[in-house]
């Protein structure tokens, strides 16, 4: 299985995730280079974190050995009571490796933090590489990087160059463990699926017998499907920890020139397009809108609050729809010509605020509206 193998498309900026892809060909997750990233430093660990805590100050309690022990088993029920049975399924009843499944899952956005590949358990205390809330403090230092508004007048090279004291020498670089993965492409899944079919079409059903398990799991080696299939070669780093594979996609977005900014609105990074825009796309809160239609709206709202002509129209427009909706001396026909007349009024009256901006212009239109 090709665990924890990410590869790197530079020429279409794509990161393909391939920990499950021998599971089924679907299982290959693709993101565009830097969203990983960026779903890192924007991610709220606070729940995680407690949990994190939680199970760190267990440890520290308990002398942990791996094996079954009852004692810890049931101490980690106890602390961990909300823990699915899923989880204690997918660790085939063990309790460590349940809560291991369960606090990885939490964060499971962020492909580089959910690899159970990286359970030595100490690394869940404090500081260690499974406390993601010191990480993105420590990575700080790529996000000043590639933040398109910190020190503009740099580019981010030489920014990590400055924050790393990097100068002309050859004896400065960071290693990373590449991995190469020649396969058929077949999946475990079709070879299930041959499995069952096979053993369907030549066992004899029994009734109230144990099934002979050596006729139901075939082997690869029995199964001549697979060997006619396409051959692919796979190529990606595989990482200890998940600083290193945010390390090494930082520095593929400083390789290729890209740039992040603090959304205006909602306060986290996006990746900055063409537009160069000030905020992100994404959905803001419960609005239904994006952060980019609540910025331009916003920006209409200020635009009109500083247009005297408009302030006035507005202030006239409320206190005459107050009068309609409430049916305070205000027919419908009356409010409709209303409407009308003061729209005409106020398009006159832009115009010639526009080219001439005086308080002449302004208190004719007061007194047309009636505002004091």
């Amino acid at each position: 299985m090709s665990e924890n193998l990410f590869t790197y498309d530079l020429t279409n900026r794509i990161i393909t995730d391939n920990s499950f892809r021998d599971y089924a060909p679907e299982n290959a997750i693709k993101y565009s280079l830097g969203q990983i990233f960026v779903n890192f430093i924007n991610y709220d660990f606070s729940f995680y974190d407690s949990e994190r805590k939680k199970l760190d100050k267990l440890l520290k309690q308990i002398d942990y050995i791996y094996y079954r022990n009852s004692n810890l088993d049931e101490s980690l029920r106890s602390v961990f009571p909300c823990v699915q049975d899923k989880y204690y399924e997918l660790s085939h009843g063990d309790s460590m490796g349940a809560i291991v499944e369960y606090l990885l899952d939490i964060p499971h956005i962020i492909p580089y933090c959910n690899s159970t590949m990286f359970t030595d358990y100490k690394q869940f205390a404090e500081q260690q590489a499974l406390d993601f809330v010191f990480l993105q403090n420590e990575i700080k230092k790529y996000v000043f990087c590639l933040d398109m508004d910190c020190q503009p007048e740099i580019t981010s090279l030489q920014k990590y160059v400055s924050t790393e004291d990097l100068s002309f020498s050859m004896h400065d670089g960071i290693l990373q463990k590449e991995k190469t993965i020649i396969r058929h492409k077949y999946s475990w899944e079709e070879h299930v699926n041959y499995e069952i079919e096979t053993y369907a079409n030549t066992v004899p059903f029994i009734p109230n017998s144990e099934p002979d398990s050596s006729v139901l799991t075939l082997g690869i080696e029995n199964n001549p499907n697979w060997r006619n299939t396409e051959i692919e070669i796979i190529h990606g780093y595989v990482f200890e920890t998940p600083k290193e594979a945010l390390q090494c996609e930082f520095l593929k977005m400083l390789e290729l020139g890209i740039k992040i900014r603090k959304c205006t609105v909602c306060g986290k990074y996006f990746i900055v397009t063409g537009h160069n825009g000030n905020c992100c796309d994404n959905l803001y809160k419960d609005t239904g809108l994006t952060c980019q239609q609540v910025f331009a709206d916003r920006n209409y709202k200020n635009k009109r609050k500083q247009n005297p002509i408009l302030k006035e129209y507005d202030k006239a427009y409320k206190r005459m729809y107050a009068r309609y909706s409430n049916k305070k001396n205000l027919a419908s026909d009356e409010y409709t010509k209303w409407k009308n007349e003061a729209a005409w009024e106020r398009d006159k009256a832009l115009e010639a605020y526009t080219k001439n901006p005086s308080e002449a212009v302004i208190n004719n239109f007061k007194q047309f509206l009636h505002n004091k």
